[in-house]
C-alpha cells in the first residue's frame, strides 16, 4: 500500500528563506542602529555642524566678555588668547559649512567675514592701544547677534532633518520586524518537514543496511553467485553484490600472492642467515694462523656479514609479526637490549664506545608495536651517531611523569662525551642548552608510525663540546623494572677497572642489588688478595684496565683463584676478547651492561657450580649440515674439552641414537632431507617405545628468530633452542642448565 505523499518545502526553497532573513535583518539592524545614533541618549540633537556652531558662538561670547573686562579693568592678557582660539574655531566652522553646502551655506553672510576681518586687523597692528579694544568689541558685538541668529536657523534646519531620518527609520523597522517573523516562521516549519522527512528516509536506510549486514555475516564466493542468477533480487542489491563479488576475488587473489611471497620471503631470510653464518665460520677459521693486515681485513668482511645477519633477523620478525598492525604487550626492556646491540656493532666498527645507565624505575611491559618502535628510536641513535665525532657515548633511560595520567613520560638521551672519567652526576650536573637546530624534524610522522604514543619529541642539547640528542616518548606501562634489593644480599664483590663513568655506573647497579664491593685500582693488588681474611665471592675485571693484556692476566689470576671458591668474570667491551679470554674465566659479561640481564646472569655465575665432574663421561652428538657450522660447534667443544660425535642430516641423527645414546644432542632444526624437527619426534618415539630412563637432552639450533619457529622445535621435543650462528658463550650456558637438570634428576 502506497503511503500518502506529504507536501515538503525544496531545499533551495529554504535556502532562499535563510538568506531572505539574514538579508532583512542585516536591513532593520543598520535602520536600528541609524535611529540610536542620531537619537541621543539625553533628547538633544548633536550634529558635528551644530556643535561647531555652538563652540564658535561659545568662543565668540566669550571674547565679547574679556574685552569688556580689558576695557573696564586694563587687563588684557587674556584677550589675545581668546582672539586666537576664536580664529581656530571660526576656521573649522568654516572647513565643516564647506563639506555640509547643502544644509548650511555662507553665501550672504558677512557677519562671519566681518568677524574674520576685525580679527585680521587687530593681528596686524604693531602697538595696540585702546581705542583698539574698542574697535574691535564693537566689531564683535555688531556680528555677534546675526551669528546667533544663524545658529537658531541652522539648528532647526538640522533638528527638522533629523526628525525626518528617525521617522523613516521607525517606518522600516515596523515593515520588516512582520516580514522577518513571517519568513522565520516559514524557514523553521519548512526545516521542521524536512527534518522529519531526513528521519523517516534514515531510519529506512538503516533498516535496509540492517538487513543487508545481517545476510552479509553468512555469505562467501558461492552464495553471492547463487544470489546473482535469481531474478528476483532488486537492481540496487544486485550491484551491491556485484562489487562485493570482485572484492572477494580480489581478497582471494591478494591473500594467495601473500601466502607465496612470506614463504618466498621466509625461505630468503633463512638462506641470508645460512650465508652469514659460513662467512663468519670461515674467516674465523682462516684467520687464526694469519698476520696482522689479513686479520683486520677479515674482522671488515665479519662486520659486513654481521651487518647482513642483523638485517636478515630483523626481516624475519618482521615476517614473523605478519601483518597485524594492532597495539600489543611487549617488553620494553627487550627493546632497550636489542638497541644496545645493534648500536654497539655500529660504534664497534667506529672504535667507539658505549655505556648505558637506567635511572629509577623503567618500564617493563608496555602496550604499542615493537618492531615499530624499535626501528623508529634506532634510527633517531643512529642517525645522531654518524653526525657526531666524540668517541664516547652515553645512553641513559629515565621515566617521569606524563601529561596523560594512564602513561609514562620515558626519556632516551645519548650523550656524546670527550672522556670517559667523569661520573654520571657530574655529567647531568652540567649547564644542558638547546641547540637552534635541534627541532625534530620527522617526529610527527615518527609519532603517526607508532600510533598509540600520544607524545613523541626530540631535541639536541650541548655543554661545550659536549653534545646530547634526547627523545622522549609517552608509553603505557603495565608494570616496571626496579632493581631487587636482594638480588646479590650477602655477596661481596671486587671490582678492578679504569674509568670513572663506567666504574659508577657498575657500582651504582650492584649498590641497588644488595652486594657489597670495593674498587681496586691496581690490578697487582688482586694477586694479594687473602680469602681467608676476607670472603670474595667474585671478582669483575674489565677490558678498560690500563697497561696490562687481558688474556694473560686472567689466565694468571685464574690460577691463584683456583682454590680459593672466587669466582672470576670479565666485563668485555668486544667478542673478540671474550673468546680469547673465556677459558680463563668463569663469566664473560657484555658492556654495557642492563640491569635487568646483569644482575640475573651474576647471580646464577656466581651460584653455580663446576660442570667437568658432571659432564666427564658424557656424550655429545652434533646434527649439522653445514660443515663449517659442524665445526665450530665441535670447536667450542673441544675448548671445554667435551668430545663430540657429528652427523650430516636428521635421519643419520635418529640411526645413530637407535645404536648408542648421546647426552647432548645438537640438533639443526632446517636441513636437506629430513629436518631437525622430524628427526627429534622420532628420537622421542623412540625413548618412549624402549623406555629410556634418561632421554637425551636435544639442543636445536636455528637461524630462524621468530617466536613460532621456537615454539614449533619446543614442540616437537627440544629441550632447548638457541640462535645460529654458535657463541660459546651461549653453548656453555646450555650445557650449564643440562647439568642442573641432570642433578635434579
Amino acid at each position: 500500500m502506497m503511503k500518502k505523499q506529504h507536501k515538503i518545502y525544496s531545499f533551495p526553497v529554504i535556502k532562499i528563506g535563510i538568506v531572505s532573513l539574514l538579508c532583512l535583518s542585516a536591513l532593520g539592524l543598520s535602520f536600528a542602529l541609524k535611529y540610536y545614533t542620531t537619537a541621543s541618549g539625553d533628547g538633544t540633537l548633536t550634529t558635528p555642524i551644530i556643535t561647531q556652531t555652538k563652540k564658535l558662538n561659545e568662543q565668540l561670547e566669550f571674547t565679547i566678555l574679556s574685552l569688556d573686562d580689558c576695557l573696564q579693568n586694563s587687563d588684557c592678557h587674556p584677550v589675545i588668547s581668546n582672539i586666537t582660539e576664536l580664529s581656530h574655531q571660526m576656521r573649522s566652522f568654516k572647513a565643516l559649512a564647506a563639506l555640509d553646502k547643502k544644509q548650511v551655506s555662507l553665501v550672504g553672510a558677512v557677519e562671519y567675514s566681518n568677524v574674520e576681518l576685525a580679527i585680521n586687523r587687530f593681528d596686524d597692528k604693531t602697538e595696540i592701544d585702546t581705542e583698539d579694544y574698542y574697535l574691535l568689541r564693537h566689531s564683535l558685538s555688531k556680528n555677534y547677534v546675526e551669528i546667533r541668529n544663524r545658529f537658531d536657523d541652522l539648528f532647526f534646519v538640522e533638528h527638522k532633518q533629523a526628525i525626518d531620518e528617525l521617522k523613516t527609520s521607525v517606518n522600516v523597522i515596523i515593515i520588516i520586524f512582520p516580514l522577518l517573523s513571517i519568513i522565520a516562521i516559514s524557514v523553521v516549519l519548512g526545516g521542521w518537514s524536512r527534518l522529519k522527512k531526513t528521519v523517516r528516509d534514515r531510519r529506512s536506510v538503516n533498516e535496509s543496511f540492517e538487513s543487508l549486514a545481517s545476510r552479509l555475516d553468512e555469505l562467501d564466493s558461492s552464495k553471492i553467485d547463487t544470489i546473482l542468477n535469481s531474478t528476483d533480487v532488486d537492481p540496487v542489491e544486485r550491484s551491491i553484490y556485484s562489487k562485493l563479488r570482485l572484492l572477494y576475488e580480489k581478497v582471494d587473489k591478494q591473500q594467495q600472492d601473500a601466502d607465496l611471497n612470506q614463504q618466498l620471503y621466509g625461505l630468503i631470510g633463512y638462506e641470508i642467515r645460512g650465508i652469514t653464518n659460513t662467512i663468519k665460520g670461515g674467516i674465523h677459521y682462516l684467520i687464526q694462523d694469519s698476520d696482522d693486515s689479513t686479520t683486520v681485513l677479515a674482522q671488515d668482511i665479519s662486520s659486513a656479514a654481521n651487518t647482513l645477519s642483523e638485517l636478515a633477523e630483523n626481516y624475519n620478525r618482521l615476517l614473523s609479526q605478519g601483518r597485524d598492525k594492532s597495539s600489543t604487550a611487549f617488553s620494553f626492556l627487550d627493546v632497550i637490549s636489542e638497541l644496545t646491540i645493534h648500536m654497539k656493532t655500529k660504534l664497534q666498527r667506529d672504535n667507539l664506545s658505549l655505556d648505558c645507565a637506567f635511572i629509577g624505575s623503567v618500564p617493563n611491559l608496555v602496550l604499542g608495536h615493537q618492531t615499530s618502535l624499535f626501528w623508529m628510536l634506532f634510527l633517531k641513535l643512529s642517525n645522531a651517531i654518524q653526525v657526531q665525532s666524540n668517541r664516547n657515548v652515553l645512553l641513559k633511560i629515565e621515566t617521569g611523569s606524563s601529561a596523560d595520567a594512564d602513561k609514562a613520560r620515558v626519556s632516551l638521551s645519548l650523550t656524546f662525551l670527550t672522556s670517559t672519567n667523569v661520573k654520571l652526576a657530574k655529567i647531568d650536573s652540567l649547564h644542558w642548552s638547546q641547540r637552534a637546530d635541534s627541532i625534530g624534524s620527522n617526529d610527527e610522522w615518527t609519532k603517526s608510525i607508532l600510533g598509540n604514543v600520544g607524545h613523541f619529541n626530540s631535541m639536541w642539547l650541548e655543554s661545550g663540546k659536549q653534545r646530547r640528542l634526547q627523545v622522549d616518548l609517552d608509553l603505557e606501562a603495565h608494570n616496571y623494572f626496579a632493581p631487587s634489593s636482594s638480588a646479590l644480599r650477602g655477596k661481596h664483590i671486587m671490582i678492578c677497572s679504569s674509568g670513572a663513568l663506567s666504574l659508577d655506573i657498575l657500582s651504582d647497579v650492584l649498590s641497588k642489588s644488595g652486594a657489597t664491593f670495593v674498587i681496586c685500582d691496581d690490578p697487582n693488588e688482586l694477586f694479594r688478595i687473602n680469602t681467608k681474611e676476607n670472603k670474595i665471592d667474585g671478582i669483575i675485571i674489565t677490558d678498560a684496565i690500563e697497561g696490562i693484556q687481558i688474556a694473560p692476566f686472567s689466565k694468571t689470576l685464574n690460577s691463584r683463584l683456583k682454590t680459593t671458591g672466587t669466582k672470576l668474570f670479565l666485563l668485555s667491551s668486544n667478542s673478540e676478547l671474550a673468546q680469547d679470554t673465556h677459558e680463563f674465566v668463569d663469566k664473560v659479561f657484555f658492556s654495557p651492561i642492563l640491569p635487568h640481564e646483569f644482575i640475573p646472569n651474576l647471580h646464577e655465575a656466581l651460584e653455580a657450580e663446576s660442570v667437568e665432574e658432571t659432564l666427564e663421561h658424557s656424550s655429545f652428538l652434533i646434527v649439522e649440515d653445514d660443515k663449517v657450522q659442524q665445526f665450530l660447534l665441535k670447536r667450542i667443544l673441544m675448548k671445554q674439552e667435551y668430545n663430540a660425535d657429528t652427523v650430516g642430516d636428521g635421519s643419520a641423527a635418529v640411526e645413530w641414537v637407535k645404536n648408542q645414546r648421546a647426552d647432548i644432542i645438537f640438533m639443526d632444526c632446517i636441513m636437506p632431507g629430513m629436518g631437525g624437527i622430524q628427526a627429534t619426534k622420532l628420537i622421542r618415539e623412540h625413548e618412549r617405545t624402549n623406555e629410556t630412563n634418561r632421554p637425551s637432552t636435544i639442543i636445536g639450533a636455528t637461524a630462524l628468530t621468530s617466536v613460532a619457529e621456537h615454539k614449533v622445535c619446543i614442540e616437537a621435543g627440544m629441550d632447548y633452542v638457541i640462535s645460529k650462528p654458535y657463541k660459546s658463550d651461549e653453548i656453555i650456558k646450555v650445557i650449564k642448565k643440562y647439568v642442573a637438570y641432570q642433578k635434579i634428576n
